[in-house]
């Protein structure tokens, strides 16, 4: 499951494609067996020059993470 990160100064935006948006990271998280009914909590962290973004698959526990650097 992919999970895409987008930031933009306009505080109008409405969608990922709206003027001003763009790209700054995605999470990619394994998923484990198939099917639809897969549970995934996602959580972000807001620091001072850095979010992290954390994604735990319900079913076995596994917690994938990854940070967004704003000053790179």
């Amino acid at each position: 499951m992919i999970f895409s990160i987008y930031t933009t100064t306009n505080k109008a935006v409405q969608y990922v494609t709206d003027e001003g948006c763009r790209k700054i990271g995605c999470l990619r998280i394994p998923l484990s067996g198939s099917g639809t009914d897969r549970w995934v909590t996602v959580r972000l962290y807001f620091g001072v020059t850095e979010i992290k973004v954390e994604g735990k698959e319900e079913a076995t526990g596994r917690i994938t993470s990854t940070v967004v650097d704003f000053l790179l």
